[in-house]
């Protein structure tokens, strides 16, 4: 259930033509010089707020962490000893192997003094960063 709730937005975005990073930097576009509130109404609240040297932002973070079946077809040559003698000839079978994944995304809304959008940064993979740009894409 985790992997195809992860897909889903992945495949969305997909369809919609571009990368997670490219949709949520037309987004964050389309918010610069607006209350920090509106990209909080999207992206829900946010991991944290820091000051650092003056320049505030806020932080947003994804994480989903899991693995996947992927079949791997074998072929192996078998030799069967029989009342008619040695034959030869091949089984095929299929395992499953477990496929992890860790999808990591950190997206710092920086702000000016009056809470409003100045800068954003967007760093992590795909499949986690997919997650923000669908939240955003509502």
């Amino acid at each position: 259930m985790g992997l195809q709730r992860a897909l889903v937005p992945i495949l969305l975005l997909a369809l919609l033509g571009g990368c997670a990073w490219d949709i949520i930097d037309d987004h964050m576009e389309e918010m610069r010089g607006e209350d920090i509130g509106q990209a909080i109404a999207k992206l829900g609240y946010p991991r944290s707020e820091i000051n650092v040297g003056g320049q505030k932002h806020y932080v947003w973070h994804q994480r989903e962490v899991g693995s996947y079946q992927m079949p791997r077809y074998e072929t192996k040559r078998v030799t069967s000893y029989g009342a008619e003698g040695i034959t030869f000839g091949t089984q095929s079978y299929t395992t499953y192997e477990h496929i992890p994944y860790d999808y990591k995304c950190t997206l710092r809304i920086f702000v000016d003094d009056q809470e409003r959008i100045v800068r954003w940064t967007v760093s992590g993979n795909q499949g986690a960063c997919s997650t923000f740009a669908w939240w955003l894409s509502d």
